[in-house]
């Protein structure tokens, strides 16, 4: 910092930047290489007809036997091979328990500033105007990446932003009169690790899943109960907020006689943009056993993962996407007296007056979900 006009301008400036990587070692719970391969230690039940990944239509009730391959779709295929391979131990009932360890490879990049100007007009006249900035990205892809992983933040950039100006008038020996204006960004986009990818309708001909650039690549999050470890995506990948703060003040403060006045208005715009429905991409739950020969068996997860080789889910989520334009308005007013009632009172009166709106939607829009027409 220092003078740029003598006795009239000045400025100060300031950067800090950080630069962090982290590599925490996780554990997760993946299919053996048999599971993969369709090979179960069960009997399992095909739940309905369905066409496998050479091809073949599997009639409903076809009864696949106990270390013979079970067909599966081309889905669950896809998904499975390119999983990485087990490389621990895996422990439990079925060898699957925390059969997989790693590292997962985080970055957190940072940086931020701040200017500011401070000017003399003349000696009862001053001003000044600052500007922020903040902005950091991480990226986390998780632990299993690659087409079948990404259940992690993913790509998260963050940014704060205000711009501020003032002015201070001693109008006389009696009066002045403060003046400030702020502008006020905030913003929150994250996105899936492989965001840009091709749609699962591109992918595999699955329709009814929203499409575009900041939304598609990677698969739909996978639960197979009994597993322990999220397949696919991260569920609430994509979300964004966007909040701007438009605010106007004013101040006067004066002396009359015994009183020390002051009275103020203040104005506030708050504009916030919303991209935060999910599970946006969707999540199929496989927890129902239908693949059970009957239904007697208890279930368990070899019966969950053959529903997962079939596409037998047994409960499916999915948001509809919504950018949600929210607006809300304020507005301030106050008059302040100190009185000096005598040399040994003083009263602090006041009277303040405050308006805030209701949130509303800036397109004036409204939905609902009606069952009879869904």
């Amino acid at each position: 910092g220092g003078p740029i006009v003598k006795d009239r301008t000045f400025f100060i400036l300031d950067y800090e930047g950080s630069r962090w990587i982290q590599s925490p070692f996780g554990l997760a719970s993946l299919p053996t290489l048999d599971h993969r391969r369709g090979i179960l230690p069960v009997d399992v039940r095909v739940p309905y007809d369905f066409v496998d990944d050479a091809g073949r239509t599997i009639a409903a009730g076809t009864i696949i036997p106990a270390g013979q391959p079970v067909p599966m779709t081309r889905f669950a295929r896809t998904v499975l091979n390119n999983l990485p391979e087990p490389n621990r131990p895996g422990a439990g009932a079925f060898g699957v328990a925390n059969n997989y360890g790693g590292f997962a490879r985080n970055r957190l990049f940072e940086d931020k500033g701040d200017l500011r100007i401070d000017h003399a007009f003349s000696s009862r006249l001053n001003g000044f105007a600052r500007y922020s900035h903040r902005r950091q990205t991480i990226q986390q892809p998780g632990l299993i990446t690659g087409f079948s992983g990404g259940n992690a933040i993913g790509n998260l950039a963050t940014y704060n932003q205000q711009g501020v100006a003032g002015i201070t008038w001693n109008v006389n020996s009696n009066t002045i009169l403060d003046y400030r204006f702020s502008v006020t960004r905030l913003g929150m986009d994250r996105l899936p690790a492989q965001v840009g990818g091709p749609s699962m309708r591109e992918l595999f001909g699955i329709t009814g899943l929203p499409e575009g650039p900041r939304i598609q690549g990677g698969i739909t999050p996978q639960d197979i109960g009994g597993l322990g470890t999220r397949i696919g995506r991260q569920s609430t990948n994509p979300q964004a907020q966007f909040p701007t703060t438009i605010n106007s003040r004013l101040n006067m403060t004066f002396l009359v006689g015994r009183h020390s006045l002051k009275t103020g208005y203040e104005y506030v715009a708050l504009n916030q943009d919303v991209d935060d429905t999910n599970p946006l991409y969707g999540i199929d739950n496989y927890g129902g056993g239908f693949s059970r020969t009957n239904s007697t068996i208890s279930g368990s997860y070899l019966y969950n993962l053959a529903d997962f080789y079939f596409g037998a889910r047994n409960n499916y989520q999915l948001a509809t996407q919504v950018n949600a334009r929210m607006r809300q308005r304020f507005h301030y007013w106050y008059l302040q007296d100190d009185f000096r009632a005598t040399q040994k009172l003083t009263l602090n009166l006041g009277l303040r007056y405050e308006l805030a709106t209701p949130v509303y939607d800036a397109d004036n829009r409204l939905a609902n979900f009606d069952p009879a027409t869904s």
